[in-house]
């Protein structure tokens, strides 16, 4: 999960820079992919593996459905309706 997590914050940031997606939508996918990294990184040590994995399997549905709703609302150039 780590590699995974690891590669998606660039491609954030690369969508925003080449004007794909907006600041908003660049702020809060930084945020959350950040602490979505810090739950995953948290794996290393974990002693209830089951429950770390749930945890961050409901992280990571929260973060693509939240990311989506920025990204289609907050998109440049195209109006939301």
């Amino acid at each position: 999960m780590i590699p995974y997590v690891l590669f998606l914050l660039p491609t954030v940031t690369v969508m925003y820079l080449l004007g794909y997606a907006g600041v908003l939508f660049f702020a809060v996918s930084l945020l959350f992919g950040m602490i979505w990294m810090g739950h995953t990184i948290s794996g290393v040590v974990t002693a209830n593996n089951e429950k770390w994995s749930k945890t961050n399997f409901i992280l990571s549905v929260n973060y693509l459905l939240v990311v989506f709703v920025c990204m289609v609302v907050d998109t440049p150039g195209r109006p939301f309706w």
